[in-house]
């Protein structure tokens, strides 16, 4: 009698009192259903189908019933002789193998264990995973036979969806909810377009995404009538977390080990004293208890948002404006106010001085040259670190440009005539682009650092040049 076949028997008059667990009932018509046995009786039995619905199936309609696991997909079998064949596994026992060319059809074969060297699967083998936030990295164990590509499944609802075709023995899947749970499964597709049974389902949960760090921060000072003491009321936007909720807050205070707790967008420290200065920091904690990256820093120094600045700058000339000048220096007044319309956008207006170094030529020279500019900025901060900003501008304006130089005369006669003196002026537009970089020194002080490019627009085209500057500002 083969192992793990029941020999379907006919007892007469007998029905089993409880139910039988099967996984395959075979059909005469080459069917094969996946379920369990709720009934039996002498001449059929109850079978009720994995997909669904219930079916009484006459006994002299089936085959066999396995009750185990069993292998669905195609597999090659070595035989000693070194023929190799495509087929479906059915049956075995402890001598023979029982096989099917077409899983559909009833029609089977028996080989001796004896013939068959070995026998590999079609499908992918020992598939793993390693989760981040929002990404799964999986690989796996190519089938013996080749492959066309593959077909990577996932499922984090109620059925499998195709994710990709990859080609390669790994795959990383992108874009993942963090916090959820995952069944992978990959399949592949031979060189006829067939595509094998499914590799070892994994089921792997991606990393908690952290909170965003609080933003819209506020700082209010209320001082005590005595002036001895001092609180410092703070108030924010509330987090967002894109895979949980927002627990607590934490609080922290520059120069002080332990941070302080809110359970809400505000919180008041106080006891503070009135004649310094205090910074603060905030960072979201989640139901995992997963802390936000710090937030931008702030302090209890009344800020208005205006900024002042002195800008020493050098002029790199392109193009026709390098033709008759080789650089340029000079200085820029600058003013600024911050937050304005929404936060962290901030508008301002520069006015400066700039001369250049005239170029001389065997037909012309230039003795004098300078530029009034008048600029109208604006920008957006992006505070990179505690006090560290990056501040990518942009600049619409105007410039008086004034060059006294001297030329040949138009006609020229022969020797001894000396080079005719000449003066210019013109008011023209202006434009540049480019990023500031600021650096706090105190709340109040800091250091600029900035590279634009920039363009004067004349009539007969527009004149090219870039700009370093170096400065330091005050704020009030």
């Amino acid at each position: 009698m083969k192992l793990k076949t029941i020999i379907i028997s006919a007892i007469l008059g007998f029905t089993l009192a409880s139910p039988l667990t099967a996984e395959f009932v075979f059909i005469t018509d080459g069917s094969i259903l996946q379920g369990n046995v709720i009934g039996d009786t002498a001449g059929a039995i109850t079978f009720a189908v994995k997909n669904g619905g219930t079916k009484v199936i006459p006994r002299n309609k089936i085959m066999r019933i396995l009750y185990t696991e069993f292998y669905m997909g195609k597999i090659f079998v070595n035989k000693i002789d070194g023929t190799v064949i495509e087929v479906y596994m059915v049956d075995e026992d402890t001598n023979t193998y029982t096989f099917r060319k077409d899983i559909t059809k009833p029609v089977e074969f028996i080989i001796k264990r004896e013939e068959v060297l070995f026998t590999t699967r079609t499908n992918p083998v020992g598939l793993t995973g390693k989760a981040s936030s929002e990404t799964i990295s999986i690989e796996w164990k190519a089938p013996y036979t080749p492959v066309r590509h593959y077909k990577v499944y996932v499922r984090s609802g109620n059925e499998y969806k195709l994710y990709s075709e990859p080609s390669g023995k790994s795959e990383t899947l992108k874009g993942l909810k963090g916090n959820t749970d995952y069944k992978i499964k990959v399949t592949a597709i031979d060189k006829d377009g067939i595509e094998s049974m499914p590799s070892n389902e994994i089921k792997i949960k991606t990393l908690n995404i952290p909170p965003n760090p609080p933003e819209k921060i506020k700082v209010k000072r209320e001082v005590e009538k005595n002036n001895k003491k001092m609180s410092a009321n703070i108030s924010w936007a509330k987090a967002n977390d894109v895979d949980g909720k927002i627990k607590s807050y934490k609080i922290y205070q520059l120069d002080k080990k332990e941070p302080y707790i809110a359970n809400s967008n505000n919180y008041e420290v106080k006891n503070l004293n009135p004649e310094d200065t205090y910074f603060f920091y905030l960072t979201a904690i989640d139901d995992f208890n997963e802390e936000s990256d710090k937030s931008r820093r702030v302090s209890t120094y009344d800020y208005k948002g205006y900024n002042i600045s002195i800008q020493p700058n050098y002029i790199v000339p392109f193009g026709t404006f390098k033709k008759v000048h080789k650089y340029g220096y000079g200085g820029l007044l600058s003013g600024t106010r911050e937050n304005t319309f929404f936060e962290d956008f901030e508008i301002g207006a520069s006015i400066g001085y700039w001369q250049y170094q005239g170029v001389v030529t065997e037909t012309a020279r230039v003795d004098y040259s300078m530029m009034v500019p008048l600029i109208f900025t604006a920008g957006y901060r992006f505070n990179i670190a505690d006090i560290f900003y990056i501040i990518p501008r942009i600049g619409l304006g105007g410039s008086y440009n004034y060059i006294k130089y001297q030329t040949e005369p138009e006609l020229y006669t022969g020797y001894g005539l000396t080079m005719e003196p000449r003066t210019k002026w013109s008011i023209e537009p202006l434009v540049l682009a480019g990023v500031a970089f600021e650096y706090d020194i105190t709340h109040r002080f800091y250091l600029m650092a900035a590279a634009d490019m920039g363009m004067i627009i004349e009539m007969r085209g527009v004149v090219p040049f870039a700009v370093a500057t170096f400065g330091a500002g005050i704020r009030f």
